[in-house]
């Protein structure tokens, strides 16, 4: 089992489980491990330190939460009784490397945290309040939103992280490119 701040504490009446490959674990990355990894951006560690640990729990929980439910992760899972959908089998790192199924990948706890961190300052999954409109006519100022200028669940930064290993199944805007 993982230790450390986040293992088995209680946010509301749901517990950060941490553990690799059990049927209860529900982040990919535990409390402690994640500050450490948020911790090197100097830009937003502040802010995280800032949340309270049941604010930091639930948003790890969720950021893996979406992770899986939005990613077709490539191989197969390892156990048909864990909770997740890591550890995975059959897969290689950028070295060519197997990566094990007794852990979760250092790429996917920076993922996990940074997603996380994103998740504690704005709720990617909400409708904007200018969705539907084409047009916003007020005292004579007129402006057209640009209905590809939404939030992503997941923000760009984060897919490219998970490019190697997952596609995202969620449909976003698709961009022109000319050679």
């Amino acid at each position: 089992m993982a230790t450390g701040e986040g293992t088995g504490t209680t946010v509301g009446v749901i517990s950060l489980d941490c553990t690799v490959g059990e049927t209860t674990s529900n982040s990919y990355v535990c409390t402690a491990e994640a500050s450490t990894i948020i911790a090197r951006n100097l830009h937003i560690t502040d802010t995280w330190a800032a949340l309270s640990l049941a604010d930091r729990e639930a948003s790890l929980m969720y950021a893996t939460e979406l992770l899986d439910s939005n990613i077709d992760w490539q191989g197969t899972i390892y156990t048909t009784t864990q909770a997740l959908r890591w550890p995975r089998e059959g897969l290689y790192d950028a070295e060519n490397v197997l990566i094990p199924v007794t852990s979760i990948p250092q790429w996917l706890q920076y993922a996990t945290s940074f997603f996380g961190y994103s998740l504690s300052q704005i709720d990617r999954t909400i409708e904007r309040d200018t969705v539907g409109f084409k047009n916003v006519y007020a005292g004579g100022i007129n402006t057209t939103p640009d209905k590809y200028d939404r939030y992503q669940t997941i923000p760009a930064h984060i897919l490219e992280m998970i490019a190697p290993y997952g596609l995202s199944k969620i449909r976003v805007g698709t961009r022109l490119v000319r050679y």
